[in-house]
C-alpha cells in the first residue's frame, strides 16, 4: 500500500496542492491503513473497510475531522480508480452534521501559565517552543495559520502579526507583551537553526514546523505541567476566546481576531462563560438592575 500512497502523494504535489493539504491527506490515509492493520481488516474489501473506519472514528473525532478524513479517502480512491488500480470507488457512509459540536476542555489562565512556565528556555528548542505557545495563546490563531507565518508577517514595532486563513483571507492580530518578549528572544537565536528559511517557526533541522510539530510541542508541555485535561491543537485557541469573553471583550472583536470560522463556535463559547460574569454584566449594564 505504501506504493499507492506514494503515487497519490506525487499526484497531489503535481496538482500544486499546498504542503498543509498534502500532509493532512497523507496523514489521514496512513491512519486509515493503520486502523485496518490493527483490526485485521482486509484493505481490498473497500466498502467494508471504509465503513468500519468511518464508524470507528465517529466515536473519537469531531464531525469536521471525520469529514476531512472522508474527503481525503474519497480523493485517494478516485485516484486509484483513475489509474485502474481498483475496480470502483467505495461507497462512503453519510456523516451526520447535526451532531453537537464540541470545543473540548478549556484551560484556565493559571493552567496556561503553568504550561508556558515549565518550558526550559536555556536552549534554542525551549526558546522556540515558548514563542510558539505564546503566539498560539496570545493571538488565538490556528496551528495551520501558525506554521504558515513568515518572519515578515511579524511587526514588532506595532506588536501585530499578519495572518491568512485557509481561504486566503487576511487579518491583522495584535499580541501582548509576553508574546512579544518570547518572539524577540526567539528571533535573536533563530539563526542558530537557519539563516535562509523565510518561515517564522522552524524545526531543529532548519525547515518550517509542521502541524504535527506544533502538536508535539503542545502535548509535551501539557504533560510536563501535569495538566490532567485531554487537550487538542485548538485548546489554546478556544481558551484564548473564552478568556477574552470572560473578561468582558466585545464578541464582535473576538470574531474579528479569530476569523470567520469561529462564528460556528460562538454559542459554545458563551456556554463556557460563567454565570457570575453574566450576572455581573446584567447588574452593571441593565438600567433597572
Amino acid at each position: 500500500m505504501n506504493d499507492f500512497i506514494n503515487l497519490y502523494k506525487e499526484n497531489l504535489i503535481a496538482k500544486n496542492k499546498s504542503n498543509n493539504t498534502v500532509e493532512a491527506y497523507i496523514t489521514d490515509i496512513v491512519g486509515y491503513y493503520n486502523f485496518l492493520e490493527e483490526n485485521n481488516i482486509d484493505p481490498l474489501e473497500n466498502d467494508y473497510s471504509v465503513n468500519c473506519y468511518v464508524q470507528a472514528i465517529t466515536e473519537t473525532k469531531s464531525v469536521k475531522s471525520i469529514e476531512r478524513c472522508v474527503i481525503a479517502l474519497r480523493s485517494y480512491y478516485r485516484f486509484l480508480s483513475d489509474k485502474n488500480l481498483i475496480k470502483e470507488v467505495p461507497k462512503f457512509p453519510k456523516v451526520d452534521r447535526n451532531e453537537r459540536r464540541d470545543i473540548g476542555p478549556i484551560l484556565t489562565v493559571e493552567e496556561v501559565e503553568k504550561i508556558i512556565n515549565c518550558i526550559d528556555i536555556s536552549n534554542i528548542k525551549g526558546v522556540r517552543d515558548r514563542a510558539v505557545l505564546e503566539i498560539l495563546y496570545g493571538t488565538g490563531i490556528k496551528a495551520t495559520e501558525a506554521i504558515s507565518l513568515t518572519v515578515d508577517d511579524v511587526n514588532l514595532d506595532l506588536n501585530f502579526i499578519t495572518c491568512k486563513d485557509g481561504r486566503g483571507l487576511e487579518r491583522i492580530i495584535p499580541f501582548g507583551r509576553a508574546a512579544r518578549n518570547a518572539i524577540v528572544e526567539y528571533l535573536s537565536q533563530r539563526e542558530k537553526i537557519s539563516k535562509d528559511e523565510k518561515m517564522l517557526f522552524l524545526n531543529l533541522n532548519g525547515k518550517g514546523l509542521t502541524r504535527q510539530g506544533i502538536w508535539r510541542i503542545v502535548k509535551e508541555y501539557n504533560e510536563k505541567a501535569s495538566i490532567k485535561k485531554i487537550i487538542n491543537l485548538n485548546t489554546l485557541r478556544h481558551s484564548f476566546a473564552i478568556h477574552l469573553l470572560e473578561n468582558g471583550a466585545n464578541p464582535k472583536i473576538v470574531q474579528q481576531l479569530m476569523g470567520t470560522h469561529v462564528m460556528n463556535y460562538m454559542d459554545l463559547y458563551f456556554d463556557y462563560v460563567s454565570k457570575d460574569k453574566v450576572n455581573i454584566s446584567y447588574n452593571n449594564f441593565h438600567p433597572r438592575a
